[in-house]
């Protein structure tokens, strides 16, 4: 019923139901009108209600002043953020115009680098020029060192022009080349002798091997005709030739009588070898059968008979065999002679020798070895000084030469020089201004050197720049990773504040008794 009048119960049961004996309660005591009063307004409600709004608009404040606390450590938070964020950009520009100027120091350096090497590769081959020229200045001094003990030397010097020097060098010049084919002439012929010499010795020598060789085999010849003689001299006794047993050497026709007659010996002892040979036979074969008929007839003869029959027999027969044997050895003999007499026929020899000796009479008489050994030793002689004052001359045209190819090599390492020093001298005025603006004058000397340091410096505050422009990259990243990390937390309170604002419970007292309270 309450709901249906849209009051409360207190106002039910004291205002609209009231009893009539109650009615009166309005002048009871102060402590139960209050009470009632209290009843039919719910005060009690109420009040719970504006301790617990204060309780929380205690809280809400104090919460709004942590909230504005932390507001403004997040503002200050952010005007870092935004100060930083200005560095930031601050430095990311000045990393540009680092860059830049790097890039453009790097773009200005690629072609002082190349000049650089075109200098440097100048400075060496001036360096080189300088040694080479030292060199030859050493040896044009060791040269005039030689003119002067060359001049100190010479008997007579000639007080003449370079241009009349260089005619008599040149008339020297075709002399000695004159002096070089009459020399060259008389070596040819020299050689021709020498060779005919040679020709001439190796015929002698020749002949003289043959003079040799014909000597021994008449050597050998002679000996063999005493062995012949000797032999012939030992036949004859031994077979009693009297024809010749008075001679001591032997002709050959006396050698082919005596040979003649051996033959004739022999062929008579061997017809009375063959001869006595069949009587032997014959008296064998009658003695064998005799020998026969008497073991047939009995063995009364006696023993002894029959041993000196067959000794006799033996010794017939022992000295048949040594008589074959003496007149084999005499055939061997009288063949081993024939052959030799007639492989070495004297006559032809004896021609021959005669023939080598008028040869080497004949070519001895053509040719003095006397003459021609003196003719060559005077010829090498000449050929000896010729060939020393062909060195002399040579020498000095040597010499002469190596002092025109000096000085010519000194002028033209004088004209290199100056031409690499005019070279290093525009070079030098054309790059001024860069040498000026990066050593800040413009050397004389060791250019090489100052611009390595340079280059050196450069490079070190190129690796300057690059370690502050990391670290600051380094601290741009540390500051973006800051700066995120913060606006996570100031999204998160706001999200925390605007929900706690969000959650505040709804009152039903009108704002103006809130107030008035």
């Amino acid at each position: 019923m309450s709901t249906y009048f849209g009051v409360s119960k207190a106002i039910l049961n004291n205002v609209i139901f009231c009893h009539q004996e109650e009615s009166n309660w309005p002048l009871d005591e102060g402590k139960k009108v209050k009470e009632k009063f209290d009843a039919i307004f719910s005060a009690t409600q109420y009040i719970k209600a504006l301790d617990a709004i204060k309780k929380h608009r205690k809280d809400m404040m104090s919460n709004v002043k942590n909230m504005n606390v932390h507001l403004g450590l997040l503002r200050q938070l952010k005007e870092e953020v935004k100060r930083k964020q200005t560095d930031l950009e601050n430095s990311e520009k000045q990393q540009a115009s680092l860059k830049e100027e790097v890039q453009q120091i790097a773009d200005e350096l690629v072609p002082l680098y190349k000049r650089l090497k075109e200098i440097a590769k100048m400075e060496d081959d001036l360096l080189a020029i300088k040694e080479e020229l030292a060199g030859k200045n050493h040896q044009l001094k060791s040269l005039r060192q030689i003119q002067e003990e060359l001049r100190a030397s010479l008997t007579e010097q000639l007080n003449c022009s370079d241009r009349e020097l260089y005619n008599m060098i040149a008339d020297f010049k075709e002399n000695l080349e004159k002096a070089e084919a009459q020399q060259q002439k008389l070596v040819s012929e020299g050689r021709e002798i020498d060779q005919e010499m040679q020709e001439r010795q190796h015929e002698s020598a020749r002949a003289q091997r043959r003079q040799g060789e014909l000597e021994a085999a008449h050597s050998a010849h002679k000996m063999e005709l005493a062995l012949r003689n000797t032999t012939m001299a030992d036949l004859v006794q031994e077979f009693s030739l009297s024809e010749f047993r008075n001679v001591s050497e032997f002709c050959e026709q006396k050698a082919e009588a005596v040979l003649s007659q051996l033959l004739q010996h022999v062929e008579r002892q061997r017809a009375n070898i063959l001869t006595k040979k069949k009587e032997f036979e014959e008296n064998e074969a009658k003695l064998q059968m005799e020998i026969d008929n008497l073991r047939q007839v009995g063995r009364g003869l006696c023993w002894s008979e029959e041993a000196a029959l067959q000794y006799k027999i033996k010794s017939k027969g022992t000295e048949l065999n040594e008589l074959n044997q003496k007149i084999r050895e005499k055939k061997q003999k009288l063949m081993r002679t024939e052959s030799e007499l007639s492989y070495t026929n004297l006559d032809t020899i004896k021609e021959e020798l005669a023939q080598v000796e008028e040869k080497i009479q004949t070519e001895e008489a053509l040719v003095s070895t006397k003459v021609m050994v003196e003719e060559i030793d005077e010829e090498k002689r000449k050929r000896r000084e010729l060939q020393g004052d062909l060195d002399e001359a040579k020498r000095l045209v040597s010499k002469m030469t190596r002092q025109a190819e000096d000085r010519s090599q000194l002028d033209i390492h004088t004209k290199d020089r100056k031409d690499l020093e005019n070279k290093i001298e525009f070079l030098k005025r054309k790059h001024a201004d860069e040498f000026e603006h990066l050593l800040g004058e413009m050397p004389q000397d060791n250019i090489k050197n100052k611009m390595d340091t340079c280059m050196h410096s450069l490079r070190k505050s190129v690796a300057e720049n690059q370690e502050s422009l990391s670290s600051l990259n380094k601290r741009k990243a540390q500051l973006d990773t800051t700066i995120k990390s913060l606006k996570v937390q100031a999204e998160r309170k706001e999200k925390e504040i605007n929900g706690e604002f969000v959650h505040i419970p709804e009152c039903s007292v009108p704002l103006g008794s809130l107030r008035k309270h």
